[in-house]
């Protein structure tokens, strides 16, 4: 099974312009990976089940050329203890690990759009959608100029509320 490297891509990076032109490709690309991880998967339960129809008619034919009597569960024993059979019981193994690994990542890419969605409805962030392309301000640099002339206002509107008077001592300015 190959290393996934999916860190990178379930992470909401600064540009969120970027990000949201990005998510759907992303979570395609993953979602066709667990597609596939899932028929690798099925192939080799596939080919567990023939492996086990082939060794039960093996060891019963054997057990019946030798005179031996042998019951259902003597014969799953012998299955079981064949070099066969672990190594396409390990393999199985390793697939199901890669398919919820992959269920994982789809589930990340699920949680990131909703974190894209709630970046951009969150008015704090200063996040919009932009009409087109021709602004090159990053939506970090234009939500530090939000903040901050909110920041600049808020403190007008407080020195106006505070009606401090300005004259100097003994009313001398």
């Amino acid at each position: 099974m190959a290393e996934l490297n999916y860190e990178e891509d379930v992470v909401v990076g600064k540009n969120l312009d970027d990000e949201w032109i990005r998510q759907p490709g992303l979570y395609a690309y993953w979602s066709i990976k667990y597609a596939e991880a899932l028929a690798r998967k099925d192939r080799v339960w596939l080919d567990k089940k023939v492996l086990i129809a082939e060794l039960y008619k093996k060891v019963k034919s054997d057990a019946e050329a030798d005179g031996k009597k042998i019951t259902d569960k003597g014969i799953e024993s012998e299955i079981r203890s064949t070099l066969e059979y672990r190594e396409v019981s390990s393999k199985l193994i390793d697939a199901e690990e890669e398919v919820n690994k992959l269920d994982a990542v789809k589930w990340a890419m699920e949680q990131k759009k909703k974190s894209l969605e709630n970046l951009s409805r969150d008015d704090s962030v200063g996040y919009h959608m932009p009409n087109d392309y021709s602004d090159t301000r990053t939506n970090t640099d234009m939500a530090i100029e939000r903040k901050n002339k909110q920041s600049v206002e808020q403190d007008i509107q407080v020195r106006k509320n505070l009606k401090i008077n300005r004259t100097g001592i003994n009313g001398v300015s």
